[in-house]
């Protein structure tokens, strides 16, 4: 996804910065993940491990480019969190995902997104998009997983109506970004 909003967008006098969790946005988080991909852990370890890969990603590259004035884009933060392991490891238990939400402002206070865009598709979808690499561990969850992280983005977006954008993830990704994703940026910062 970060190969495709560089290619379209055209910012000339803004400052930007576009980071791609599955291409490793810092070495730090790298490492931290590795210990989660790797070996056998609880679910909890894993939302901590998820936390402290945000909390090393805030302070270190999201932070100084805010206060330098750059817009940030990356594909993931706490609203992938609270589906993927508030929704997909905990089954929607809602003393988790207010566990989550608690520690995410303990931990990182005022950074949220401005905007999230959920690529609602199946699992049968993401299956044939992947298919022919090897999938991660995310990835092997399972149908029922994926079913429960979809819930897990669609409660968000009954939550947060004007932040989260739910897309049809059938369509191209170029269409996406062409037709929803730039426009809504563009009018979130006045860029058009």
């Amino acid at each position: 996804l970060g190969e495709i909003a560089r290619s379209l967008l055209k910012w000339p006098n803004e400052s930007y910065a576009i980071f791609n969790e599955t291409k490793g946005f810092a070495r730090p988080i790298n490492d931290f993940k590795e210990i989660s991909i790797d070996q056998k852990r609880s679910d909890l370890s894993e939302l901590y491990l998820f936390l402290l890969a945000r909390t090393e990603f805030v302070v270190h590259r999201v932070k100084p480019l805010i206060d330098s004035g750059a817009t940030i884009l990356t594909d993931r933060f706490i609203d992938s969190t609270i589906a993927y392991q508030g929704g997909g490891r905990f089954r929607n238990d809602p003393q988790m995902i207010e566990l989550i939400e608690r520690n995410h402002t303990a931990i990182l206070g005022e950074y949220i997104p401005d905007k999230t865009f959920f690529f609602d598709i199946s699992y049968e979808t993401m299956l044939q998009r992947t298919e022919g690499t090897e999938l991660d561990f995310m990835e092997k969850s399972g149908r029922d997983f994926f079913r429960r992280v979809i819930i897990a983005y669609h409660n968000l977006e009954k939550k947060f109506p004007k932040r989260i954008i739910s897309l049809n993830g059938n369509k191209s990704i170029d269409a996406l970004f062409k037709n929803n994703i730039i426009p809504e940026i563009n009018k979130l910062y006045h860029f058009v």
